[in-house]
C-alpha cells in the first residue's frame, strides 16, 4: 500500500486498525502471563482488585449511596508487632528455689498449665515447686506436672489457689478500670507442623525486664542430635536469652519452643507430650 495516496480518513482508520489488533495481543499476553504466575501472585492481584471495585446502591431519585472499598495493606512488621503485643501476656519467667531467673515459659490454657524448656530447669523432679513471675509483677508458684529430657520440654502448672487469686485480681483491676486489657493470656498451638521459609518470632522473658524478642525465617526442619524422637526447627530466631519461650507464626500460634541457641522443639512433638500426659493421667 502507498502511504503516500492514503487520504486522512484512511490514515486514521489504519491507525484504530492497528490499535486495536496491539490491544488483542496484550490482552491474550497478559492472561497467558496470569496463567503461568504462582498462586501467591495472582491471588494478591484477585484481592487488590477485588477490594476496589466500586458498589453502587440506588437510592432515591435525586440521591445515592456510593461504597468505595479501599485496600489496606498490612506489613510483616505490623503482624510481627500485633504478635508481640498479644503474646506478651502469656511469657513469664521461671525462678529456682534461691529466687534466681532460669529462663522462660510460657501459658497455655486457663487451668494455669505452663511449658518451658526442661534442661534450664536443671534435674528436677515431678512434683516440684517453681516460683513463676508473670509479666504484670506478679508472682505464682508452678508445681512439675511432667518433663522430657529426651524432647526437652517440661509441663507445669500453676497452683489452684494461686491461680484464683490471680483471677480475681485481674477481674477486680478490669472493673476498676473499666477496660479489657487482661494482665495474662494463654497461648494456642498450630495444628500443624510450620515449613520452612516461614517467619517466627521468638519471645524470652528471662528475667523482670523487657521482653526479649528475635524474628528469623525457619531454614529446616529435621531431627535433634541430642535426642531421638523429637522433631526440631533451625531458625535463627531461637538464642540464649529466649531459651524455653515460644515460638510463634505470624498468626500468634505457638510452632516451636526455644531449645538452645538455633534450633526450636517443634510443634507436633510439643503436642505429643502434652498428649501422653492427658492420656496417662
Amino acid at each position: 500500500m502507498d502511504m503516500e495516496k492514503l487520504n486522512k480518513n484512511q490514515i486514521v482508520l489504519l491507525t484504530l486498525l492497528v490499535s486495536f489488533v496491539t490491544s488483542i495481543a496484550t490482552g491474550i499476553v497478559t492472561v497467558t502471563l496470569m496463567d503461568q504466575a504462582p498462586a501467591g501472585v495472582t491471588q494478591t492481584i484477585n484481592r487488590v482488585v477485588e477490594r476496589t471495585i466500586e458498589k453502587v446502591v440506588p437510592g432515591q431519585v435525586t440521591t445515592q449511596t456510593v461504597v468505595k472499598e479501599v485496600p489496606v495493606i498490612v506489613t510483616e512488621e505490623e503482624l510481627i508487632v500485633k504478635v508481640i503485643n498479644e503474646a506478651s501476656g502469656a511469657m513469664v519467667r521461671i525462678e529456682n528455689n534461691d529466687g534466681v531467673s532460669v529462663g522462660s515459659g510460657f501459658i497455655v490454657s486457663d487451668d494455669g498449665f505452663v511449658i518451658t524448656a526442661a534442661h534450664i530447669l536443671g534435674h528436677p523432679a515431678e512434683g516440684q515447686a517453681f516460683k513463676i513471675g508473670l509479666r504484670n509483677g506478679d508472682k505464682a508458684t508452678a508445681r512439675l506436672i511432667k518433663f522430657s529430657s529426651d524432647n526437652d520440654i517440661a509441663v507445669m502448672r500453676i497452683d489452684s489457689a494461686e491461680l484464683k487469686q490471680l483471677k480475681d485480681k485481674l477481674i477486680a483491676a478490669v472493673a476498676a478500670t473499666s477496660t479489657e486489657k487482661i494482665a495474662w493470656t494463654a497461648l494456642t498451638f498450630q495444628t500443624t507442623e510450620t515449613t520452612p521459609g516461614q517467619t517466627v518470632i521468638a519471645l524470652g522473658s528471662p528475667d523482670s525486664g523487657p521482653l526479649n524478642v528475635s524474628a528469623g525465617i525457619v531454614s529446616a526442619i529435621g531431627k535433634s542430635a541430642t535426642s531421638t524422637t523429637a522433631s526440631v526447627i533451625r531458625t535463627s530466631a531461637t538464642n540464649s536469652y529466649n531459651l524455653g519461650g515460644p515460638v510463634l507464626n505470624i498468626k500468634g500460634k505457638v510452632v516451636g519452643l526455644s531449645h538452645e541457641p538455633g534450633l526450636a522443639i517443634s510443634v507436633v512433638s510439643i503436642q505429643e507430650f502434652i498428649n501422653s500426659i492427658t492420656t496417662t493421667s
